[in-house]
Parts: C-alpha cells; sequence; structure tokens
C-alpha cells in the first residue's frame, strides 16, 4: 500500500508549518502591505477589499496561531483606518472613520478566532482518527501508514527497521473471571507501559484486542534487542506489581532486507510470537531478515 502522492497545496502546507511564527508574520505582514498599496490606488470606494484584508489574517492565524492573528487583525484594521482618512478625506472630528474601524477589527479578530477553532477541531479528529481510544496509542489505520512509509524509506535509503508483534497470554480468562472493564482497564495499563518503555523514534501500536505493535525505524538487531528486553522488564515489573498474572508472547524481526509488502512484516513477527506460544508463552523471540 504506497502513499499518495502530494499535491502543490500539500507541499506549500508543509512548508509552512515548518517555518518559525515570526517567519509567518512578516508573511503575513508583507501581503497586508500588498493589500494596502492596492487600497491605496484610486478604485471605486464603493468596493471593499475586506476579503483581500482577510488573506494575511487567515494565514497567520493557521500557522502562527489566535494571538498571532489577532495582532493580524489590528495591524489589518489600522491600515484600512489610514487608507480611509488618506483617501476619503475625512472631516478632522469625524468619527465615522474610527469607529467603521473598531467595527472591522471586531470582525477580523471573530474570523480569526472562529478559523482558530475549527483549526483545533480539525486537529483533535486528526488526532482521535489515528489514536486508540482505550490505550492512547496509534491505531491500526495509522499505523498501516506509517508502516508503508518506512517501508518505501527503507527501500530508498537501505537502513534497517524493526517491527515488534506483541501478544497478551490468556488475555480471554481475565475478561471471562473479572469482567471487560478489568480486560479493558488491563490494556490500558499495558498501553501506557509499553508507551513509555520505547524510545522517541518508535511507534508503539494497538493493532487490536489484546495485539501491540512496536515499529522501530532505523534500528539494529542489537538495538532491538535492548529495547525488547527494557519492554519485557517494564511489563514484567508492572505484572507482577499489580498482581496481574497475565504474561507476554513477543516475536521481533529486524529488516535488513526490506519486505515487499505490510503483510509480510507482520506475517514473519506474527510466526516468531505464534512459536513462542507453541513453547510455553510468556518469552521473546528475535530474528535478523536478510
Amino acid at each position: 500500500m504506497t502513499q499518495p502522492k502530494k499535491t502543490l497545496s500539500m507541499r506549500i502546507e508543509e512548508f509552512l508549518m515548518k517555518q518559525p511564527k515570526s517567519t509567518i508574520l512578516m508573511m503575513g505582514l508583507l501581503v497586508m502591505l500588498v493589500v494596502a498599496t492596492a487600497d491605496f490606488l484610486p478604485h471605486d470606494r464603493l468596493f471593499s477589499f475586506v476579503i483581500f484584508y482577510l488573506v494575511p489574517i487567515l494565514l497567520v492565524t493557521w500557522f502562527a496561531g489566535k494571538s498571532a492573528g489577532i495582532f493580524m487583525s489590528l495591524a489589518c484594521s489600522l491600515t484600512w483606518l489610514l487608507s480611509d482618512l488618506l483617501v476619503e478625506a475625512a472631516p478632522p472630528l469625524s468619527i465615522a472613520p474610527y469607529a467603521n474601524m473598531v467595527i472591522k477589527l471586531g470582525f477580523f479578530v471573530w474570523i480569526s478566532s472562529m478559523l482558530f477553532d475549527l483549526k483545533k477541531a480539525l486537529e483533535l479528529q486528526k488526532i482521535q482518527n489515528r489514536t486508540d481510544y482505550l490505550t492512547g496509542l496509534f491505531n491500526r489505520r495509522y499505523f498501516v501508514e506509517l508502516a508503508d512509509r518506512e517501508i518505501q524509506r527503507s527501500k530508498r535509503y537501505h537502513h534497517p527497521f524493526t517491527f515488534l508483534y506483541m501478544d497478551v497470554d490468556d488475555f480471554k480468562k481475565v475478561n471471562d473471571h473479572f469482567g471487560h472493564n478489568a480486560g479493558d482497564r488491563l490494556l490500558s495499563v499495558i498501553g501506557h507501559a509499553l508507551k513509555h518503555s520505547v524510545r522517541k523514534t518508535d511507534i508503539p501500536v494497538r493493532l487490536g484486542g489484546d495485539e501491540f505493535a512496536v515499529m522501530m525505524p532505523e534500528t539494529t538487531f542489537e538495538n532491538a534487542r535492548t529495547v525488547l528486553r527494557h519492554i519485557e522488564d517494564r511489563l514484567h515489573d508492572l505484572m507482577k506489581e499489580r498482581q496481574n498474572k497475565v504474561t507476554f508472547s513477543i516475536g521481533s524481526v529486524t529488516f535488513v532486507r526490506t519486505p515487499e509488502t505490510i503483510d509480510e512484516m507482520i506475517k514473519k513477527a506474527d510466526h516468531l510470537m505464534y512459536q513462542v506460544k507453541e513453547n510455553g508463552k510468556n518469552a521473546s523471540k528475535t530474528e535478523l531478515y536478510v
């Protein structure tokens, strides 16, 4: 499963997301100056430039945040006021331009706030779509995306990576004896422990049920074994502390030769995990795929 090719708009958004807020703010001010210059030129004053002043406000709000968006709203309102005073030639004591400026500022701030709230809602939805609700780990759907990305990178740069597949032994007995709520709590605890047992570059995932996985980008066989020992030690200590009698069967494969598909990658680690189960469970098995 290959990732879709990035469009121009996606590349531009990705570029802007990487820029510091100060750079985005400077871009917004530059766009505002271009709009203001056009506004100062002779034109039908019945034609409103509001839509053009919104461009820098929306740009700054989306990529630099709410505070920067409010600042941009104020800058655009003051610029528009200056345009009204110089071009319209309002009477010196008239409060109309200032009243209009306040109204425009309120409109700009409202639009900026609405856009910021929309972005936050979209980001939250994106996180929820990627995250397993019970454990807080990445879910299977997002794992497929990340795994495909890692396989493609491995093919291109010839870097090894490791995939770890883990199953909770006799988990069904927990549900049968103590109820599904107890089983859910146990899975949540395991997910939390797994998340804090791996490195920052590793990707812990709940594949479904009592099956977990860890994707370890650019990880050699020896490095993977170190991570694996850390995971096993943490889980063993945690289960002992909580007086849970469940154990874990783990299969870990380091791919020097890149697998062709995600299914092939999972199948090899899954095969090792089942070998562990057939030999008494509560252990791990590692393999180097060359």
